[in-house]
C-alpha cells in the first residue's frame, strides 16, 4: 500500500481503515507522520476506525501508540473519551466546575 493508498492526497493523512489490516499498515502509518499534530490526528482517527472486538484492531491503536511515542496517560484518556459517557457521570467540564466550586468553597 504506497502512493494513493497510503496518502490519497496531500494533508489527508493515510487511509486509517485500510491500514488497520494491512500487514504493513503500522509502518505505512508511523512513515505519514510528519509532525505532532498529525500524530496526534493519525491516532484519533485509528481509534474512530478500530473495532474494540478484534484483536488485531487492539494492537495496532498499542502499537501505533507507542510509535507515536505518545505519553501513556494521554492514550488512556483518549482511549476512555472515545467510549462515550458512563452512564450517571458527570460531563467533564461539570466535573471540574464542580471540582473548582468545592475547592473555592474551602478557602
Amino acid at each position: 500500500m504506497t502512493g494513493p493508498a497510503a496518502r490519497p492526497h496531500a494533508g489527508a493523512g493515510p487511509d486509517v481503515p485500510a491500514l488497520l489490516d494491512h500487514p504493513r499498515g503500522l509502518r505505512l502509518a508511523l512513515d505519514a507522520v510528519d509532525g505532532p499534530e498529525s500524530a496526534l490526528g493519525l491516532y484519533l482517527r485509528s481509534l474512530g476506525c478500530a473495532d474494540d472486538c478484534r484483536p488485531a484492531h487492539r494492537v495496532f491503536l498499542e502499537d501505533l501508540a507507542e510509535g507515536l511515542l505518545m505519553p501513556p496517560t494521554l492514550v488512556r484518556e483518549l482511549n476512555r473519551a472515545s467510549l462515550g459517557p458512563r452512564p450517571g457521570a458527570l460531563p467533564a467540564t461539570a466535573a471540574v466546575a464542580a471540582t473548582a466550586g468545592r475547592a473555592a468553597l474551602s478557602l
